[in-house]
């Protein structure tokens, strides 16, 4: 009798040890597909195949673009390491965008130099509202934006936006959206009135409010996000151009960008809703 129960214990304990080690397996198995998965789709999503979804049209503004800047670096720069990285800011920005209207996953890797970037030139130039904004917010969200993209991709097509949950905009959204616009605004505007050597400030304040709620609508993959960067652009846009009249020597660099930054934020939208279109 006591062999017996020793026998069955043994058998259970082996059992047991067996069953462990198949699950063991299993999980080993199942991890291993994950990784696999993850590195498939990370494959996929930094793919640079949507490189030849871009339309004629589109690399004539992107030679404009490239061309000028380099150009203005050329013209307007004593400074070889100042030009370089003026240069190296607009170029990340545009490439930002380029990316972003073909839901390429490269807009995090360039949305995250850009505004490290671009915040240090806001911050010599006495914009402190666009130099927090993308210090603290443009630069770390980029990772949250990942994270959501990836966890959202979902493969059923070659062209990536398409693959992506991207969605419009509800009724009730656009009054949480004024609220999150009049309540920044005068706060950011009151912090960065009170700051010595602050420039234009409205306009500042008004660019970092619109700037936040577009990276946070492309962060959630809402079209309108590029509704948001449109109306960001265009107010960029005169915003340098009163600091271009003023004398500052950085202003040219960023005219020329934000009017191509116009341009594909137009792109983008058409893109962004297309790809909705064919979801539905």
């Amino acid at each position: 009798m006591e062999n017996q129960e020793k026998n069955k214990l043994v058998i259970t304990n082996v059992d047991k040890n067996g069953n462990d080690s198949i699950q063991q397996n299993e999980c080993n198995v199942s991890n291993k597909h994950k990784s696999k998965d993850l590195l498939i789709t990370l494959k996929e999503v930094f793919s640079l195949s949507f490189v030849k979804e871009l339309k004629w049209y589109e690399w004539v503004i992107i030679a404009i673009m490239t061309v000028s800047q380099l150009l203005l670096t050329i013209f307007t720069e004593i400074n070889v390491g100042k030009a370089v990285f003026n240069y190296s800011i607009s170029l990340a920005g545009f490439l930002y965008l380029v990316c972003a209207t073909r839901c390429s996953f490269w807009i995090f890797i360039f949305g995250l130099y850009q505004p490290l970037a671009y915040g240090f030139v806001c911050f010599n130039t006495g914009i402190y509202g666009e130099m927090l904004v993308n210090f603290a917010y443009f630069a770390p969200i980029q990772i949250v934006g990942i994270i959501l993209w990836l966890k959202n991709y979902k493969k059923h097509s070659a062209v990536l936006c398409e693959n992506i949950n991207i969605k419009h905009l509800k009724s009730k959204h656009y009054l949480v959206l004024l609220f999150i616009l009049i309540v920044f605004y005068i706060s950011i505007y009151f912090i960065i009135s009170n700051l010595n050597g602050q420039r234009i400030p409205y306009l500042d304040a008004f660019i970092s409010v619109m700037s936040i709620i577009g990276t946070g609508l492309l962060t959630l993959r809402y079209v309108e996000n590029w509704i948001a960067y449109l109306i960001v652009n265009f107010a960029s846009l005169i915003m340098w151009t009163i600091l271009a009249i003023q004398g500052n020597t950085d202003a040219p660099y960023y005219v020329v960008l934000y009017v191509a930054y116009i341009l594909y934020s137009l792109i983008g939208f058409s893109q962004w809703n297309k790809a909705v279109k064919i979801k539905r």
